[in-house]
């Protein structure tokens, strides 16, 4: 294995590892112990995040990033695209029940998605401002959802996001 595909198969295992350790218990998290480990998962998510940032290509931090994106929706929330396979309308709709009406919705074969808060359970209590690099796991968290729905490839744009200093989290998606 040479260096670059251990970078990235690391990312992959570390991010999935991190997860589980911030998930691992409610009780947890919201005693001192748990605020405490998911200050540590949140410092090395960041540390990981400079160490790609200096190490590794944009592409390959982009596809690494989506494919961890990915990989989040197929644990959870991607029994909801199943739900609406075929009706992108449907989906829309339920997701603009959690998000707003403005915020999930589509004209034509244009999608646009945004939200307030970041849902990241990573860190979305924290950091404030993340590396760029990170928030395209949202991008391919929306694409598989959106081509689980659709049956094809779709293209998402992210436009801005709260980890990265804006606002809001905003995503044009092409279907």
């Amino acid at each position: 294995m040479n260096r670059k595909e251990f970078l990235q198969q690391a990312g992959r295992i570390a991010l999935g590892t991190a997860s589980l350790v911030v998930l691992e218990s409610p009780a947890r998290a919201q005693s001192g112990q748990g605020e405490a480990k998911q200050k540590v998962v949140q410092d090395w998510i960041v540390s990981l995040l400079k160490n790609m940032d200096g190490t590794l290509p944009e592409s390959e931090r982009i596809r690494i990033m989506e494919q961890c994106g990915r990989d989040c929706a197929k644990r959870g929330a991607i029994s909801l695209a199943r739900q609406h396979q075929g009706d992108l309308d449907g989906l829309l709709s339920k997701l603009a029940g959690h998000l707003g009406p403005d915020n999930a919705r589509r004209d034509g074969s244009k999608v646009f998605i945004s939200y307030s808060k970041c849902f990241c359970p990573l860190v979305g209590a924290g950091p404030e401002r993340l590396s760029d690099t990170y928030c395209h796991c949202s991008r391919g968290w929306l694409k598989e959802m959106l081509e689980t729905v659709t049956g094809k490839p779709v293209e998402v744009a992210l436009k801005e996001s709260i980890k990265r200093g804006a606002s809001s989290c905003r995503f044009e998606a092409i279907v």
